[in-house]
């Protein structure tokens, strides 16, 4: 994942950039760059590889790193077309040359975070759906809702095991408790393009102005808030399905060690159908097994599992109603 960090060091180097999505960020004349795949310390191979997938793209490739090897360095020289960011020294490559970026505050991360491994967001999906719900579900429609194959879906299902069951007329949950906890632990984060910002306005009044221009949803602690609110919210956590640039509407650039609110261009593409399934309203706040999850991820207080407990009560409830309401 593409930090604040990284955002700050290519600013300093002369390259401001904002997420273009989750898998690019744009620059202010309008470049793109394309984020490179690889581990924090990619060898000069690795890059080439990057460069040759991503040869068809316009615009520039982007690679981060803890600090450049003699052999990327000397890629990144040859390669106009290459920005290489150092993190733990603050340096950027940019048009073939190093550029040593400003000092980072002390508190910023020193590395971009990058997953490994396949994130199993089909099968994580489908139990979110399903504890929405206790109308049993065809693996037809849930291929429709959540736009894979039906092919992904059964081996989807083989990941979920005995966590779901098939009855007459499709899938449930065998023990909705059980697949809540599953899903909230098994959650891998939701990827893409993380940033953080600083802002003395009221929390929720931040989510609004970060939801402007794009579609987006809210998360996190206002999102427990409006499920079954309980705690004091200390962040707000927002998901764009595209990039915005916060600084327009008067935030401060801030670390992860210290912000109000988290804005996020996700790789997860199902975060908007698992929502809307249980039916979160508008503004759209994030479905209470994905707001659990970053509830216990940003929280600082002490009390998020208790928060998460009672997103965990009402999920049950709401599907004991239904169950009711259905006769």
């Amino acid at each position: 994942m593409i930090s604040s960090v990284v955002l700050q060091l290519l600013a300093s180097g002369g390259l401001r950039a904002v997420p273009f999505g989750s898998e690019a960020l744009r620059t202010d004349d309008g470049q793109e760059l394309w984020i490179a795949r690889g581990s924090r310390r990619p060898t000069p191979s690795d890059v080439e590889a990057e460069l040759r997938r991503l040869e068809d793209r316009p615009g520039r490739v982007l690679v981060t790193t803890t600090a450049a090897s003699s052999g990327l360095a000397k890629l990144a020289t040859a390669q106009p077309r290459l920005v290489v960011v150092e993190t733990l020294p603050g340096a950027v490559w940019v048009d073939g040359v190093r550029r040593q970026a400003e000092p980072l505050d002390p508190g910023a991360e020193t590395a971009p975070r990058r997953p490994r491994g396949p994130r199993p967001y089909s099968a994580l999906a489908i139990a979110r759906l399903l504890l929405a719900s206790p109308l049993p579900r065809t693996q037809t429609a849930i291929s429709a809702s959540l736009g894979v194959s039906q092919a992904a879906v059964s081996l989807a299902f083989r990941r979920l095991g005995s966590l779901v069951i098939h009855e007459r007329g499709g899938w449930v949950a065998a023990d909705p408790g059980a697949l809540f906890d599953w899903a909230v632990d098994e959650y891998p984060g939701a990827g893409g393009i993380a940033t953080y910002w600083w802002s003395d306005r009221p929390l929720t009044v931040q989510a609004d102005d970060a939801s402007l221009g794009t579609r987006s949803l809210i998360s996190g602690d206002l999102a427990a808030d409006h499920w079954n609110g309980w705690r004091v919210s200390e962040h707000a956590v927002v998901y764009a399905a595209h990039g915005l640039d916060p600084a327009k509407y008067g935030f401060a650039a801030a670390s992860p060690d210290d912000y109000t609110i988290e804005i996020t261009v996700p790789s997860d593409p199902t975060l908007w159908t698992t929502a809307h399934a249980f039916r979160a309203g508008d503004p759209v706040f994030a479905d209470p097994v994905v707001a659990s999850f970053d509830v216990l991820r940003t929280g600082s207080t002490g009390d998020q599992a208790d928060a998460v407990a009672r997103l965990r009560e009402w999920t049950l409830q709401n599907l004991a109603r239904q169950r009711r309401s259905n006769g």
